[in-house]
């Protein structure tokens, strides 16, 4: 994993470059919800990925071959997911 990439992709969470591009060359996570919420986990924290999702994003999108449109789709589709499965306080108590 060390050797794909060191640097922080997202320095709230401390997830790799190496942790997002293994997800996508030994795991076959092919889009970004799925890097975000089930192979990293970034997802999942305080800040729901929010914070880093557009340059997980365009990692993503160099590895994958994704254009600009398609990069656009995968971080729309993103935020959906996460509206849906990880709401806010205030729309669970409402």
């Amino acid at each position: 994993v060390a050797a794909l990439g060191e640097d922080l992709i997202c320095e709230h969470e401390g997830v790799t470059v190496g942790q997002v591009r293994h997800a996508i060359k030994n795991e076959m996570a092919t889009t970004l919800s799925d890097i975000m919420l089930r192979r990293t986990g970034l997802g999942w924290t305080a800040g729901r990925g929010l914070c880093c999702a557009k340059d997980v994003a365009s990692l993503a999108a160099r590895d994958l071959g994704w254009g600009t449109e398609e990069r656009a789709a995968q971080l729309e589709k993103f935020h959906e997911d996460v509206r849906r499965n990880l709401p806010n306080v205030d729309e669970v108590l409402t």
